[in-house]
């Protein structure tokens, strides 16, 4: 069939898909994009080593019997790939059917939850990392289909390692968490097949400290407490990799960087991909001393002086605010003590940033002892946020709180899991676990945020009739009295930040920390804080910590910067 009559289905970063047929069949071609940043030999170098793994992958996968689209044809010459269309739907639709059914999914789509474990185990057993399980990948030939069809192994490798085999089911439980409501209930039905399945499995879940030592670099772990007796978990890179292999000390007097994750996230985000793509190994390597942190009721910050995780509400009665008034400084002071140097270089994600620009608001004495602060997804205000999930919190608690603040604690649940506050602590530890941890309490303050187009501390609420002065009003209906001795809570200076010195660094495609939100702390912080902004053509949220590409596009950006400043 003549190439004109070719139809555009999908276009990425890395190929074009079009539909038509081969020799009568219904067919798909996967055209590999030329990157014309690149030499034109190592393009299309790079692009035919690509195709050939791509293909060779695919067919290990059916080896090993994982369902996958039969190959047609390898085109070398044009970098394309005919395989066969599979017919039906994607998983991702299927699942989204399945929720407005029934939030917990029902049998079946947990069904279909267990044949992905199992058919993710049967692909690890045989050493091939997908490296893109989205439900987006995963077709259904119909609703009632009993088998689950892998597609799309352009990212795909050869691997036998077991810490690649486990970003590869981080990356999963982070696509299923960012695609579906109520993804902890698919994501453990996909994990309990891997461990029964796989006869590797317990070599894959491992420690982050195990998964960066098996990348070759040499990894401390630390305990650091906070003023409020969290004791946070901090993960620390000193060396390169050539000083790790060696078995060499250190150099002397690197200068240290702090990197903090987003919601919902861990340090984990920033070693999950491959060396020379991950942002704690490109800076280890470029000399840096890099600190991991981990904000409390995260994976491997779950642990209090005086309260159990496990036991009772008081552990996870925090949010944003309190990371930021308290795990930021005491993980800042605790890298400059160990360190013995006066500044440090920070990096916030998303979250990372919201704790930071709370911090440093409050703490300008804490702010000058960062050199430079990188501020990736910079989230302050975030009411122009259009991502799905906190478009639903926007709606949930914009309207539902402000006509009915009795059901808010029922649109709580209902979103980010019941509330440690109405419910027993048992339901408290449920939340925390979807996916890396946090509060409720947590969620909520983002979505008051969102519902009241501030940057403000958590609104315990306050029934008291406006007319009056606050002295009228009676405590008991009105907790912001109570805490602040206001009616609201009172927003954070961040028009007296001066310091530190801030890089924006922003995703051009991003629904979460928008370009509107964004253009506000231009408006609000001082003249001379913002030294740098780094829009990055295509990228969303997640991009800046995830993207294969975000060393060329993003990283070595940053590290001039570092050494500017």
């Amino acid at each position: 069939m003549a190439e004109t009559e070719w139809t555009l289905i999908s276009q990425g970063a890395e190929a074009k898909v079009f539909e038509t047929d081969f020799s009568g069949r219904p067919c798909v071609v996967k055209e590999r994009v030329k990157k014309n940043y690149r030499l034109p030999v190592l393009d299309k170098k790079l692009s035919h080593r690509r195709l050939v793994q791509e293909a060779r992958c695919i067919l290990k996968c059916r080896r090993a019997g994982v369902l996958t689209p039969c190959i047609f044809l390898v085109d070398e010459d044009k970098s394309r790939l005919y395989l066969e269309k599979v017919q039906g739907g994607s998983l991702k639709d299927y699942l989204r059917r399945a929720y407005k059914l029934d939030p917990q999914y029902g049998p079946n789509a947990l069904k279909k939850a267990y044949q992905i474990g199992e058919a993710i185990a049967k692909m690890h057993d045989a050493d091939i990392v997908h490296g893109d399980l989205t439900t987006s990948n995963m077709m259904l030939s119909s609703d009632d289909a009993t088998d689950v069809t892998m597609i799309d192994f352009g990212l795909a490798n050869s691997q036998p390692l077991p810490e690649d085999k486990a970003v590869d089911l981080y990356v999963m439980e982070r696509a299923f968490n960012s695609t579906h409501v109520n993804s902890e209930l698919l994501v453990a039905e996909v994990l309990r097949a891997y461990r029964a399945k796989s006869r590797r499995a317990d070599a894959i879940f491992q420690k982050l400290s195990q998964i960066v030592q098996a990348r070759g670099y040499s990894v401390e772990e630390h305990k650091v407490a906070t003023a409020d007796r969290f004791l946070l978990t901090m993960y620390r890179l000193p060396k390169t990799y050539a000083e790790s292999q060696a078995g060499v000390e250190s150099a002397i007097n690197k200068p240290a960087v702090l990197l903090q994750h987003g919601l919902l996230d861990s340090s984990y985000t920033f070693v999950c991909n491959f060396r020379n793509q991950s942002l704690a190994y490109i800076l280890a390597d470029a000399g840096y001393d890099v600190w991991l942190g981990n904000n409390r009721g995260t994976t491997w910050s779950r642990e209090h002086l005086d309260y159990s995780a496990d036991k009772g509400k008081e552990f996870w009665d925090f949010s944003w605010e309190d990371m930021g008034k308290y795990d930021l400084p005491a993980q800042i002071e605790y890298v400059l003590n160990t360190t013995g140097r006066s500044t440090l270089s920070y990096v916030g994600h998303s979250e990372g940033n919201t704790q930071a620009f709370v911090g440093f608001s409050l703490n300008q004495e804490l702010a000058r002892k960062v050199s430079y602060f990188a501020a990736f997804a910079p989230a302050a205000w975030t009411s122009h946020m259009t991502a799905g999930v906190f478009g639903g919190l926007e709606v949930v608690f914009g309207l539902i709180c402000t006509l009915a603040p009795g059901f808010c604690d029922a649109a709580t649940a209902f979103i980010a899991g019941p509330s440690a506050s109405t419910n027993t602590s048992r339901m408290a530890v449920y939340i925390s676990q979807t996916p890396a941890g946090t509060s409720v309490k947590n969620v909520v303050h983002y979505a008051q945020n969102i519902r009241d187009d501030t940057f403000a501390s958590y609104d315990y609420g306050c029934h008291c009739d406006r007319n009056l002065s606050i002295e009228k009003c009676p405590e008991s209906k009105c907790k912001n009295k109570e805490i602040y001795g206001s009616f609201d809570p009172p927003a954070f200076p961040i028009g007296g930040m001066m310091y530190p010195r801030t890089g924006l660094f922003r995703g051009a495609a991003d629904t979460i920390a928008t370009a509107m939100d964004i253009d506000r702390l231009y408006s609000v912080l001082p003249s001379g804080t913002i030294v740098h902004d780094l829009e990055v053509e295509n990228f969303s949220h997640l991009d800046l910590t995830w993207a294969v590409d975000a060393n060329e596009k993003m990283y070595q950006d940053l590290l001039t910067q570092f050494e500017k400043y």
